[in-house]
């Protein structure tokens, strides 16, 4: 019995090397997949070329024209293919930000039209077609009145010190509201 026990152990520690390994190959090929797009356009922020925001196995491509999205969407496709793999055309969205009534776009994954939609969420920051900040703010201040009303008892207790209540305040209430509040439109 102990040693099958050894033997699912070893297994076990086979398969998570493994794991590791394709995820590692996995990085790899997606760093040289976006290499291709480097030269592509985007958008021009401090004078520097941004065609792509990438955080774990998320990536939002960014682009001032429909055509040059387009291109963007279509290198990907096409490089990617060529390791094997393929972009979800269902978690796959776009987005156009417009201080007008954001147009029609037509930005196609293997011959099918992407969805177009009006907001998204990006690392917890809610993104609109009017780039404004309204629904974010509402957002934040409900997570607060959240926090806030389940720390009441501590934050007005008399037996916890005043330091540890402005720790707790800080911590839990006003971190939470001000997360990313730097982007905050108008």
């Amino acid at each position: 019995k102990r040693e099958e026990e050894e033997e699912e152990e070893e297994e076990e520690e086979e398969e998570e090397e493994e794991e590791e390994e394709e995820e590692e190959e996995a990085e790899e090929t997606e760093k040289y997949i976006f290499r291709e797009i480097d030269d592509v356009p985007g958008l021009k922020v401090n004078g520097e070329n941004i065609n792509n925001l990438s955080y774990a196995d998320d990536t939002v491509l960014v682009a001032e024209s429909e055509n040059d999205l387009q291109n963007l969407v279509t290198i990907i496709e096409e490089k990617s293919e060529q390791y094997g793999l393929m972009m979800n055309t269902k978690k796959t969205k776009v987005m156009v930000i417009s201080k007008t009534e954001p147009p029609k776009v037509n930005i196609k994954v293997k011959g099918k039209c992407i969805e177009q939609i009006e907001q998204f969420k990006y690392l917890g920051q809610l993104i609109t077609t009017d780039a404004r900040s309204d629904d974010e703010i509402k957002s934040r201040i409900t997570i607060t009145e959240s926090a806030f009303t389940k720390l009441f008892h501590i934050l007005t207790s008399k037996r916890v010190g005043l330091l540890i209540r402005l720790r707790v305040m800080k911590c839990f209430v006003w971190s939470p509201f001000l997360y990313a509040s730097e982007t905050w439109t108008k």
